[in-house]
């Protein structure tokens, strides 16, 4: 059982890193566009 824990634990924070990557290049990419 807390093999499983610790293996949902991963897996959400791998979730919220590459959630959190793909809202900051998005942030970027319309940042870029909002300038040009």
């Amino acid at each position: 059982m807390q093999k499983w824990n610790a293996f949902q634990k991963s897996t959400a924070v791998r979730v919220v890193a590459s959630a959190g990557t793909i809202i900051a290049v998005a942030a970027i990419v319309g940042a870029g566009l909002k300038w040009n």
